[in-house]
């Protein structure tokens, strides 16, 4: 699967969205060069798509940052929108 190629189908998902990421996530971060389908270039693609950074944190931000990650989320789904 980490060969596959999915950017071209971001444009296609309609459900609310939440696109989190630790600020220091190395793994699947924020930015990721040109051709890089990273955070940002997810949330942009994504219809109506919310981008959710987290300072100071890495790739475990439901570790790293438990509450915070949680809070944020729950937030995210608890909206009139998105229910």
């Amino acid at each position: 699967m980490i060969m596959t190629d999915t950017r071209e189908e971001l444009q296609n998902i309609k459900a609310p969205t939440l696109v989190m990421v630790g600020e220091r996530d190395v793994i699947t971060p924020l930015d990721a060069g040109p051709d890089g389908a990273a955070a940002r270039f997810m949330a942009e693609r994504i219809f109506n798509a919310e981008l959710c950074v987290l300072a100071g944190c890495g790739h475990g931000n439901l570790v790293e940052r438990a509450d915070e990650s949680l809070e944020r989320i729950t937030e995210f789904l608890l909206r009139p929108e998105n229910g």
